[in-house]
């Protein structure tokens, strides 16, 4: 899943696998596996015989990479932790 803020600033990927366990993701050996994980990707089994993201693999999504990201900018721009953030999604149901 591929996610942009509006000032331009892309956000860590959240790669969704097929499969029921983490052996449907790459291996912590594959080259560049670390880099992948300091940047903050997300490589992740969708617990299902697809690829496509479920309500699980959202609320990953937002646990793990967009609510870090809106608390990051919050801090950057020396705002309340009340302040308000907007998330622009499509209308796929399992949003």
């Amino acid at each position: 899943m591929v996610s942009v803020a509006n000032d331009g600033t892309l956000l860590p990927f959240q790669a969704i696998y097929t499969g029921l366990s983490v052996a449907s993701c790459p291996s912590k050996l594959a080259a560049y596996y670390d880099k992948v994980m300091n940047v903050g990707m997300l490589l992740e089994h969708s617990g299902t015989g697809t690829y496509w993201s479920n309500i699980v693999m959202i609320q990953s999504f937002v646990d793990n990479i967009l609510l870090p990201y809106f608390v990051s900018k919050r801090n950057v721009l020396n705002l309340p932790p009340t302040q308000k953030a907007l998330w622009q999604i499509d209308i796929w149901s399992v949003h």
